[in-house]
């Protein structure tokens, strides 16, 4: 059931950015066909609500597939080397925009084309290299910037200390790619909190087999899952993983909540998606991504899974259920 929800910014940060702004129906008399395409790292459906939301981003705008909207999915079947040629295959198709969800799809559609103008969404588009500054992104990727996983680690420890106390040791399953600070930052959570913390790196499915098997062997009291859209495509796996282990799991998106897990604290996914509706809608009318500034996110959501704290044997403290915008029970 719905609670309330976060509206912030990231990191209370002082820049002042333009909101996403309703274009109406913009679009909504023209009977020519606009094409975008849509990469994914995953295979098809692993998506949770990415594509849900730039489905709906790009309707409020005027936007709607069969009737003057054409998306060209491609999906690499979680084979990053795919990417770069799925996203030169888009470019031979003349899209008008290349939507990149993550920074590893980032980096494959700007190796692709440095004139299709891309719509991007990363932990932190300047520090990964993809713009100059998020006021003013100076090359053809703009966007939108969503809460970086490393500074999120802090919060998803002290989530996990909640729900069991008792925790000394947590692993940390990760894409280095994404959040290059992860591991730093996770340290530091650990001194703050006073456990420690033990990174599983990953960059492809073939490798998630091996990390999982070592956090098997490291046997953690608890689990946190980065929000980067490699994990997020194996979503079922992992939360499989943790239920048969009995281990509480905090992760980077809700979608892992959805399919069963215990708990998430993360920028809104499907919101960022669908704001990236009017971004998508300025470069149509000749906006310039060099010049469109890279939005920050404004909704934040907790989502836990009563049913699943249940079969862990866990009891999820009150202050925790009453700060929730979603309970599952």
């Amino acid at each position: 059931m719905r609670r309330r929800e976060f509206i912030t910014l990231l990191g209370g940060a002082a820049i002042a950015l333009p909101q996403a702004v309703p274009l109406g129906v913009a679009f909504a008399q023209s009977s020519e066909r606009v094409r975008v395409g849509y990469l994914w790292i995953g295979a098809e459906g692993s998506d949770g609500q990415t594509l849900s939301g730039v489905r709906q981003g790009l309707a409020d705008v005027g936007l709607v597939e069969g009737r003057n909207l054409v998306i060209e999915r491609r999906y690499a079947d979680s084979h990053p080397e795919r990417l770069s040629a799925l996203a030169m295959e888009l470019v031979r198709l003349d899209v008008a925009v290349l939507l990149a969800p993550g920074a590893v799809v980032t980096r494959a559609a700007r190796s692709a084309t440095e004139t299709i103008p891309i719509v991007s969404v990363t932990n932190d588009p300047v520090a990964l290299g993809f713009a100059q500054t998020l006021a003013r992104p100076g090359g053809n990727v703009t966007g939108l910037a969503i809460t970086a996983s490393d500074q999120l680690v802090e919060k998803w420890v002290e989530l996990l200390k909640d729900v069991r106390p008792s925790l000394k040791r947590a692993a940390l399953l990760y894409d280095l790619r994404p959040a290059p600070m992860i591991e730093r930052v996770a340290r530091d959570a650990s001194v703050t909190i006073g456990i420690g913390i033990m990174p599983f790196r990953v960059t492809d499915s073939e490798e998630l087999g091996a990390a999982l098997a070592a956090i098997e062997m490291a046997r953690p009291d608890g689990l946190l899952i980065s929000n980067d859209a490699l994990l997020l495509s194996s979503r079922s796996r992992l939360v499989a993983f943790a239920r048969d282990r009995a281990l509480p799991a905090v992760y980077g998106q809700r979608e892992y909540v959805d399919a069963g897990g215990l708990m998430s604290y993360s920028t809104s996914i499907y919101d960022v998606w669908r704001r990236a509706g009017s971004v998508i809608s300025k470069l149509l009318k000749g906006g310039k991504a060099s010049e469109i500034p890279i939005e920050l996110p404004t909704k934040f959501e907790l989502v836990i899974n009563l049913k699943t704290a249940k079969a862990l044997g866990l009891d999820v403290p009150l202050h925790l259920q009453q700060l929730a915008d979603e309970v599952i029970e």
